[in-house]
């Protein structure tokens, strides 16, 4: 095994555990720790997509490097996946920061526009 690719399966189950605390944890009832942390200020969408996509980006980093003819994304299509994940979670998180009319205003964590005073 090389250095190459001890570092991308080192890489890979990082991503994977990153991506089993993001699904893991939990909405605004979640307990105090690295649960909390991890995903605090964004809804529960965004933070399964960013979950799921951390796991799929680990699950391939393993496969890759390891060669162990498991299904995955072929290698040269990597900045597609890549980009994929990335565009579903941006666009979960800026639907967190809008207000519905296309317009991007203050959102609270139940997901509602509030005025200064706290009126919906």
């Amino acid at each position: 095994m090389t250095t190459a690719e001890a570092f991308l399966i080192g890489a890979g189950v990082t991503l994977g555990l990153l991506g089993g605390v993001l699904l893991w944890s939990r909405g605004a009832g979640r307990p105090a720790g690295l649960g909390r942390l991890v995903g605090a200020g964004v809804s529960e969408s965004t933070r399964l997509s960013a979950g799921l996509g951390c796991l799929m980006i680990g699950y391939h980093l393993v496969i890759w490097s390891t060669q162990a003819g498991a299904p995955a994304v072929p290698m040269r299509f990597w900045p597609v996946l890549v980009g994929m994940i990335v565009i579903a979670v941006v666009g979960n998180a800026m639907m967190d920061r809008s207000d519905g009319t296309g317009s991007v205003g203050d959102v609270t964590s139940e997901g509602v526009d509030v005025d200064e005073s706290g009126r919906r």
